[in-house]
């Protein structure tokens, strides 16, 4: 296996550009970046574990949450050229194969910039139904071998999530005894074990059962806000090991980065808006609290307000049931209240710029994108000041008591009613807040990475190999048994506390 062959598939290319083409349209170019083809590494490589985006981009039209920063991420550091193409390999865990697969660099950007657009605009094409299963056209088996043993560093980035994928650890400490490949993760949040009521119990327990595993062996942690920086050190303690080296890298704000200059045109025409709305930006599930707005809502029709509409944007969640039966019962409350749910960056950037403000009463987030996102575009949010929140917002947020509907419904209705004093905030937002870049938050994870192998090494297994079954799944859908046949490490700690 070489380089060479983590290049896009011919068929994938213009014949003329080289460049990735619709496969319904083998005449028309995509207008992209083009990448320098593999060179000889120099230095230390990165691979990218961005499993759960290509699910995701399989599965939804649009991304959004830990999708979308995986996206941004990976886009910030092709578009900024901030490692060498040669140093970069981007894996998924392809579930039919059964392995690990390298996603072609090139055809990566062009897809990822394709998907900010709205669907009727995009241009490339690809199997659906494959990438749900981890795979993208053109992408190759890897298993580092040929590789990664080339005398170079070598570096696996988890950015996004792998808590449900039961072996993976077994795969990264393969990759850690073979090539000395190091460790760094990304913790988005711990919410499932320091904020339980907000998710599924059973999740949970996989959830914690993957962290108290993964913490033992990670080489470097990223963290997506100082909040989650403080729980994961509080987490650590619990668990009684060593604090990894930890870098905070705060999610980006901006749009302008990956958009066309001038603003791409959205699928949403400006005259399909209201003319006056304020924007909910979130997953409607429990912890979005997506019931105190409509009971807000509710109140000022009740007591003879003509509040604007409020346009929710984001897909249902968990949980999110008791609030949609809510809403029916209400009849939207004579369509003052719009589910959109999940749009295009293009679109969403359209909706920041229309409304008169924005809400965000999340009870816990590991890193609130819609509230840095509407201050970006210089747009009050109001928000609680719960986890990172005001962390992201700072001095520049509205914030309100979750806990008490009257003060919420004070604060929002005071905005509603003061054009000039949502006028005064929102310069104030213009003049002082400094949006944070993804291009920061891309250069602090390669840094991060770049200083990964100079931390001491621990070798996680006194054994020379893993035992995992020849058709262990790297996010499989059952268990590998836990046993003296299966664990070397048995302790008096607990289940497979020494190997793990």
């Amino acid at each position: 296996m070489t380089l060479e062959q983590f290049r896009p598939h011919p068929k994938h290319l213009d014949p003329e550009s080289g460049e990735p083409r619709r496969a319904d349209e083998p005449g028309r170019r995509i207008a992209a970046r083009r990448h320098p083809h593999a060179a000889a590494v120099a230095g230390t490589r990165i691979l990218f574990d961005i499993s759960d985006l290509v699910y995701d981009i399989g599965e939804h039209a649009d991304l959004t949450g830990i999708a979308r920063v995986q996206s941004s991420i990976v886009l910030s550091i092709l578009t900024n050229e901030l490692l060498p193409h040669a140093n970069l390999i981007f894996l998924s865990f392809d579930h039919k194969k059964r392995s690990l697969v390298a996603i072609p660099t090139g055809f990566l950007f062009t897809l990822l910039e394709d998907l900010l657009l709205p669907k009727s605009q995009r241009l490339v094409s690809f199997p659906a139904e494959e990438a749900r299963h981890g795979h993208l056209p053109g992408a190759q088996e890897f298993d580092g071998a040929g590789i990664l043993d080339d005398g170079n560093a070598s570096v696996l980035c988890l950015l996004g999530t792998a808590w449900v994928h039961q072996d993976y650890l077994y795969r990264v400490l393969d990759f850690k005894r073979r090539f000395g490949t190091k460790f760094v993760m990304t913790v988005h949040d711990l919410m499932p074990i320091y904020a339980r009521e907000t998710g599924d119990r059973d999740d949970a327990s996989v959830f914690e059962e993957f962290m108290g595993r993964a913490l033992r062996h990670a080489d470097h942690v990223l963290s997506i806000s100082e909040n989650t920086a403080t729980d994961v050190k509080r987490y650590v303690r619990s668990l009684q090991i060593s604090e990894p080296p930890m870098t905070v890298t705060r999610n980006g704000s901006s749009f302008a980065e990956f958009l066309p200059q001038g603003g791409a045109v959205g699928a949403i025409r400006p005259y399909n808006v209201p003319e006056r709305f304020v924007l909910f930006v979130a997953t409607i599930e429990g912890r979005g609290n997506h019931q105190l707005m409509l009971d807000i809502w509710r109140r000022m029709i009740e007591d003879g307000d003509d509040p604007p509409d409020l346009v929710c944007v984001g897909r249902l969640g968990w949980n999110s049931s008791a609030f949609i039966s809510s809403l029916a019962e209400a009849g939207y409350l004579d369509v003052r209240v719009r589910l959109l749910g999940a749009v295009s960056n293009a679109d969403l950037k359209m909706l920041y710029s229309r409304c008169l403000f924005t809400v965000g009463p999340t009870s816990d987030q590991g890193w609130d994108l819609p509230v840095g996102e509407s201050l970006a575009m210089g747009k009050i949010c109001v928000s609680s000041d719960h986890a990172s929140v005001a962390e992201i917002a700072g001095e520049f947020g509205v914030y309100i008591d979750i806990a008490s509907v009257e003060q919420s419904l004070k604060t929002i209705r005071g905005l509603i009613a003061d054009a000039p004093a949502r006028e005064k905030l929102e310069a104030r937002i213009r003049r002082g807040y400094k949006p944070v870049t993804w291009r920061s938050a891309a250069e602090k994870i390669i840094a991060a990475c770049l200083a990964a192998p100079d931390t001491a090494w621990a070798e996680p297994c006194p054994y020379p190999a893993i035992p995992i079954p020849p058709k262990s799944a790297f996010a499989g859908s059952t268990a590998i048994p836990m046993g003296p046949a299966n664990c070397c490490c048995l302790g008096s700690r607990g289940r497979g506390a020494g190997f793990f």
